[in-house]
């Protein structure tokens, strides 16, 4: 680690475990060999260890995906929210029609991301 970011607070985000993930993972690609030719490590232990930092991988790569996707659908909920204050109002223009159109649209896409990330069905 720099030491110039030494008084700096750690990034602990999704991001920056993932990167620590890759990171050590690549290591292990590097290390592991020469451990188990040495009879330090196990090849069963070995590929063990490694499944398991790349489910945890996986599993953190899935929970910020479906975060930047929720940030995206309340995003086009909002417009949505919008799109219908306009409505009620009685003064729905040709970009709010057009806006609505692409709204709809994004909200399909991110109903179906929910579906699929959640094992749900059509209803």
């Amino acid at each position: 680690m720099n030491d110039l970011l030494a008084d700096q607070p750690i990034d602990t985000g999704l991001t920056a475990q993932i990167m620590e993930l890759r990171r050590e993972l690549g290591m292990r690609q590097r290390v592991y060999p020469n451990l188990i030719a040495k009879g330090s490590l196990t090849e069963a232990d070995a590929d063990y260890q490694t499944t398991v930092m790349q489910a945890a991988l996986a599993t953190l790569q899935a929970r910020k995906d479906a975060a930047e996707n929720a940030a995206k659908l309340i995003d086009t909920m909002q417009r949505a929210k919008n799109i219908c204050k306009s409505v009620e109002a009685g003064r729905l223009s040709a970009a709010d029609t057009l806006m609505l159109t692409e709204t709809l649209r994004d909200l399909r896409a991110g109903i179906k991301l929910l579906q699929t990330a959640t094992g749900a069905q059509d209803g």
